[in-house]
């Protein structure tokens, strides 16, 4: 590993409910939360509770008692405002940890902070860091929002380098441990975020996060960039990069390119990472995005000449740190007009058919798949061989290279059965729903077409269940 050390702090459960759609319940809370701890994620982040709207503080705090007694090396993080009343919560809430943040830019000060001036931010900033210090948090981070203003070419005419100088080192002298300069409004291209970063790390020696936004899509790469540079101690993501607007940096990408690439100790065990993921999807229903890094897609190959080489070596299309900790050693192909020989030859292998038929079989599979206009199912395929060469080829030998399929497993169960256990069921690994009917089935599960899924269903149900009957969709 390289010598560096970089917190990742996971604000999943503060700045990922700010996502447009997203809201996390308490069972919610504590399975993330907990994820997140077994992968040995530094720090978590809560948002503070306003009991006044209806939030109820016992729900962050049996979280974060779950993960203090289980993992005693997280630092579990409440961010909220610089108010004294926000500071008494997050100290109510018994976490380790606390960010105290307020805008400090032109732009924010006259719009959101009706005029406030600099000197009134440094004010409320270092009255906070008092607070903390007196409240007994070791964890102490001072937020100075829309920091990136600064060095942008949005700048206002206050937002000068010696206004950002005096924030600066004004929190460093009252005490804070870390201090964040977000790009809040994803402002910033490369170069002006190295040069924030170097700017500040001058004037202090205190840990500097960064926290980047995505609104140019510029959020990965300049979190790698200041914190590859050891310009940034602490790097701020989140799962899919969930956040305000468009978001901030992922989780996945930001953690397995500092360990896998840049060889940087992030305190993480690479091998939980995928484990996370899963485990968001399976308890909050939010899919992991078709263009993420931990898609199914990205374990799947279409072209032909791909499929030969992944049959090959799969590290060939795949990085060997993906290869081993994502996906398991385990690459799909697409039944696809662009098909390969040598999958059509490996599916046959066994079998004493010859090269012949393998060619055959390829060329009437890509015609069909072109003039359907799409990926071929596990039945067509079936169908093409046979009719070619006679053979019966097993559903399971087709699974072993081309992309898992759906399928609804269509369960009769006794009449005590209700709610919870549908509930239950979506909880489990590869399900995507479960649906309560009145027909001839009770319960409709959507899932993965494969004998782990069947299994846990009757393991689950046990004497509950009458009957099940899998439909596998092409």
């Amino acid at each position: 590993m390289n010598e560096l050390f970089v917190y990742i702090l996971d604000t999943t459960l503060r700045e990922g409910e700010l996502s447009p759609g997203v809201n996390f319940s308490p069972q919610m809370l504590e399975s993330v939360g907990l994820a997140l701890a077994e992968l040995g994620t530094p720090r978590v982040e809560f948002s503070v509770v306003y009991p006044q709207r209806g939030g109820r503080l016992q729900d962050v705090k049996s979280v974060m008692s779950a993960i203090h007694d289980s993992f005693e090396d997280v630092t579990t993080i409440v961010q909220c405002r610089a108010f004294k009343e926000d500071l008494d919560l997050a100290q109510a809430m018994d976490s380790k940890g606390c960010g105290a943040y307020i805008a400090i830019s032109e732009e924010h000060r006259k719009h959101k902070l009706h005029g406030m001036k600099v000197d009134e931010v440094i004010e409320r900033l270092v009255n906070s860091l008092d607070i903390l210090k007196e409240y007994g948090f070791n964890y102490r981070r001072a937020v100075l929002e829309d920091a990136s203003r600064f060095f942008s070419l949005y700048k206002g005419e206050e937002d000068t380098l010696e206004n950002f100088e005096r924030i600066v080192r004004s929190v460093d002298e009252a005490g804070a441990t870390t201090i964040s300069i977000p790009d809040t409004a994803g402002l910033l291209e490369l170069s002006q975020a190295i040069e924030m970063f170097e700017f500040a790390g001058k004037i202090t020696d205190k840990e500097l996060a960064a926290h980047f936004h995505n609104d140019y899509g510029n959020a990965l790469g300049n979190t790698l960039a200041v914190v590859s540079r050891g310009l940034a101690k602490e790097a701020h993501v989140s799962i899919y990069g969930l956040g305000s607007a468009v978001g901030i940096a992922d989780h996945y990408e930001v953690s397995a390119n500092l360990i896998d690439n840049l060889k940087i100790d992030t305190g993480e065990n690479r091998n939980y990472l995928m484990k996370l993921y899963t485990t968001f999807q399976d308890v909050t229903k939010i899919s992991i995005p078709w263009n993420h890094p931990l898609s199914d897609f990205a374990r799947i190959q279409k072209a032909g000449t791909h499929q030969a080489q992944q049959l090959a070596s799969p590290r060939g299309y795949v990085p060997p740190k993906k290869l081993e900790h994502d996906f398991d050693n385990k690459i799909f192909f697409q039944a696809s007009h662009l098909m390969s020989t040598h999958l059509v030859s490996k599916l046959l292998e066994g079998y004493d058919l010859g090269e012949d038929a393998a060619r055959e079989v390829t060329t009437v599979m890509a015609k069909r798949s072109a003039l359907l206009h799409r990926k071929l199912s596990y039945k067509e395929i079936q169908s093409i061989v046979k009719g070619i060469t006679g053979l019966e080829l097993p559903h399971t030998k087709i699974s072993q290279y081309i992309n898992p399929q759906k399928a609804f497993y269509l369960l009769k169960v006794t009449p005590r059965v209700t709610t919870e256990i549908t509930e239950k069921i979506e909880a489990l690994s590869g399900v995507e729903r479960a649906l309560e009917t009145f027909g001839v089935y009770d319960i409709i599960v959507e899932a993965n077409a494969n004998d782990d899924i069947r299994r846990r269903l009757e393991k689950l149900l046990g004497s509950d269940m009458i009957a099940i009957s899998p439909l596998i969709v092409g």
